[in-house]
């Protein structure tokens, strides 16, 4: 292998890592956050700081193990979003019923040709077979996404990863949701049978600001828009790659 295949190589797998950590590993953790100040205020008496900590830090190890369900729940959000046959962001920019104007996806269907080598299905063979147009155009998003890989493109792998972090955070919102609401309900919990009337409000009011917050910036819009900017970004860069 050459020096620059060891280099691309490199900077792939560093890539990778990032991915993992930043689109997967934090939004299992974010899932899971509000047990933590629960489980340690809630033990956290009494001199069994101890107790405390190893039973906190007992989700954020959870969250490390299972950190591989968030790329399935984030998928099922994908799915929901674009809808059936696993359609993306960038399968939808190629396709010539999406809704795009004709000009912009001709010229998208000229990347593809000019980088890859792939000749891409015209509107009349999309309108007469769109699941096997489907298929080509997602067999285009992986070369795109190859050809993309073998340079340095840090604009584009901030967007990937975005969009790869509200998407997975969004395909956990049960989870989040339920352990706010958990989080919420010990606080009041303690406020009304404990001693500890503010810890137990601070908690609830914690986890209940936690959550709202996530309810509002973790939404389907939210996904949709971080998913259009990566797949456009990687369009542009595989134009000034050709």
């Amino acid at each position: 292998m050459t020096t620059e295949g060891h280099a691309d190589e490199h900077g792939s797998k560093r890539r990778l890592d990032e991915y993992e950590v930043r689109a997967r590993l934090v939004p299992a953790i974010a899932s899971v956050l509000p047990l933590v100040p629960m489980l340690l205020f809630g033990f956290g008496v009494d001199g069994k700081w101890v107790a405390a900590v190893l039973s906190a830090a007992l989700p954020l190890v959870i969250a490390v193990l299972a950190s591989s369900l968030a790329r399935e729940a984030g998928r099922r959000t994908q799915a929901r979003l674009w809808g059936p046959e696993r359609i993306s962001p960038v399968v939808e920019l190629l396709q010539w019923q999406s809704g795009s104007s004709k000009v912009e996806t001709g010229k998208r269907h000229l990347i593809v040709l000019e980088s890859t080598g792939l000749e891409l299905p015209d509107a009349d063979a999309e309108q007469a077979d769109p699941s096997e147009a489907n298929g080509h155009y997602r067999v285009a998003e992986s070369e795109l996404r190859q050809v993309a890989a073998r340079g340095d493109h840090p604009t584009l792998t901030r967007a990937l990863i975005q969009y790869g972090f509200l998407r997975n955070l969004r395909g956990l919102r049960i989870i989040w949701v339920l352990t706010s609401a958990v989080a919420v309900g010990v606080g009041v919990w303690l406020a009304v049978t404990d001693s500890r009337v503010a810890v137990g409000l601070g908690l609830a009011a914690l986890a209940a600001t936690y959550l709202g917050v996530l309810l509002w910036l973790i939404s389907d819009d939210a996904v949709r828009a971080n998913g259009d900017t990566y797949a456009r970004g990687l369009f542009e860069v595989c134009a000034r790659t050709t």
